[in-house]
């Protein structure tokens, strides 16, 4: 089930997030995809990584303490953040199913915090269209197929994405 809770942090607590997330020292990474061969370049910074097994944590995995907490998260599976950048007009990603390479064991959940306001948004797949709202958290069954889009009217759209189970 999609669920969309408005003010989903307190004040203090999302613009600590935001704040370290667009410290001049925060690490950033060039992709080339938002999702297999799209051809959309962007940034994204890794919180929690599965690689090959082997779990890959970010010095910066911290921030997400409050975030855990309220959902009552027990293991988080993928958390990275995603900074796209304006285009003339909005492109629509591929549409996906988050982390399907890893085979779960219990079903899990996909949370996106979004982290500035702008007209881009996430489609669910035969379902809800929820727009980028600073402090709006979406949540739906990590095996639902949804995908996002770029923005017109800011220079950046920032998403934290974490999926996770309870």
């Amino acid at each position: 089930m999609t669920q969309v809770t408005n003010n989903f942090l307190d004040n203090n607590e999302f613009y600590f997030i935001c704040k370290t997330f667009t410290h001049e020292h925060f690490p950033w990474y060039l992709s080339h995809k938002v999702y297999e061969n799209d051809g959309q370049t962007h940034l994204i910074h890794n919180l929690v990584k599965n690689v090959n097994g082997e779990r890959k944590t970010s010095f910066f995995v911290s921030v997400l303490s409050p975030i855990l907490k309220k959902l009552e998260i027990k293991n988080i599976i993928r958390a990275k953040v995603n900074l796209t950048f304006k285009t003339d007009k909005i492109i629509e990603s591929a549409p996906h199913i988050d982390v399907e390479k890893i085979s779960l064991d219990e079903p899990s959940t996909t949370a996106i915090l979004y982290l500035n306001t702008n007209d881009g948004y996430t489609q669910i797949v035969g379902g809800d269209r929820i727009f980028s709202v600073e402090n709006r958290l979406l949540t739906f069954p990590t095996n639902t197929s949804h995908f996002g889009t770029t923005h017109t009217n800011t220079e950046q759209r920032m998403v934290l994405n974490i999926v996770y189970t309870t």
